[in-house]
């Protein structure tokens, strides 16, 4: 799936009810045009002819479900590398070799400090070293330093910026209800795989697909919902098409109490500019990534960060994304474990 931040030549204008469609369709990205149209008060036939128009000039780029990758027994793990970007050549093939990784979750290429990030799945730390071990030896002449990180807690995850948090999967428990009965079998994966793909489509069309009736379809959805595998469904919009900048911001804690970081996680749940943020282990103690849509907006929430944390933070950097190469809801991996 095409990614969230993607340097592009000239779009069409996005106004407010446009906006207000993607806030909708990130919110519930099954929600019908009809109940979209009552709320931005248009004819259903012009929120369907908006929505192919943002998907046509890339703004809008898809449909996905929230899978929750814990009832596959997998966890998310970050590395970034320092490549030599000279080499184009070996820099593309490397791109190429991560993008098609079947552990992959997503890529991001940043401007400065760090060239990429790889976020990637695995069983465990053990088979997260393995991959990373057999992926980077291949690609030793050109990466320069590489740190990784394991994920201990989320804060927050959203799709849109300034949407509630409420709305989205809570990536900091990731609980799934009685796992003795949650039994994806490799129909429930085909389901899953078809939702990734597009996840618009009816019963019926997707029913056509696995040859099985709407009902049926509707069912496998709804056991998949109540047992926590899929929290619900969202959209994947091109984030810079609306005007907006990536900034992570990585942090080196001294310590921080359980009271401190319950405020903490409070105001990162509240701040609309703050997309993720992750408790990390390693040489960083926390991870924000910020999505600001003006040099101003990144600064309050810069400051505000730094203000909250400044009695704990050691040091901190910041760098710009460039592109999000690639977004996997599902990586292919969890089919091969079905």
């Amino acid at each position: 799936m095409r990614g969230r931040i993607e340097q592009l030549d000239a779009l069409p204008k996005v106004d407010a009810r446009d906006k207000k469609i993607l806030e909708l369709l990130s919110k519930d990205g099954r929600m019908p045009f009809s109940a979209i149209a009552k709320q931005v008060r248009l004819a259903r036939d012009t929120v369907d002819y908006r929505v192919k128009r943002l998907q046509k000039h890339n703004i809008l780029n898809g449909f996905i479900p929230h899978v929750n990758l814990h009832s596959f027994g997998y966890m998310t793990y970050h590395v970034f590398m320092i490549i030599n970007t000279l080499n184009e050549e070996r820099k593309q093939a490397l791109l190429d070799a991560l993008i098609q990784h079947p552990n992959t979750r997503s890529v991001m290429e940043y401007h400065d400090t760090w060239d990429l990030e790889w976020a990637v799945i695995a069983k465990d730390i053990r088979e997260f070293d393995i991959i990373v071990s057999e992926l980077t030896k291949d690609f030793s002449d050109i990466v320069r330093r590489k740190d990784e990180l394991t994920i201990i807690k989320g804060y927050k995850s959203v799709q849109l910026p300034g949407t509630p948090y409420e709305h989205y999967a809570r990536d900091d428990q990731p609980q799934v209800k009685n796992p003795e009965k949650t039994k994806i079998d490799t129909t429930d994966m085909d389901l899953l795989n078809i939702l990734t793909r597009n996840a618009r489509l009816s019963t019926y069309e997707i029913g056509q697909e696995l040859q099985v009736s709407a009902d049926k379809v509707a069912y496998r959805m709804k056991r998949l919902k109540e047992h926590g595998v899929i929290y619900g469904f969202t959209s994947a919009v091109n984030l810079s098409a609306l005007g907006y900048h990536w900034y992570t911001f990585s942090i080196n804690l001294r310590t921080m109490d359980t009271k401190k970081e319950r405020l903490f996680t409070a105001f990162i749940r509240d701040n609309e500019h703050v997309l993720r943020a992750v408790k990390i282990m390693g040489h960083w103690d926390i991870l924000i990534y910020i999505l600001a849509d003006s040099s101003g907006s990144f600064h309050t929430t810069f400051k505000q960060i730094q203000e909250k944390l400044s009695a704990e933070t050691n040091e901190y950097h910041i760098w710009m994304a460039y592109k999000e190469h690639i977004f996997n809801p599902l990586p292919p991996v969890i089919a091969k474990s079905v």
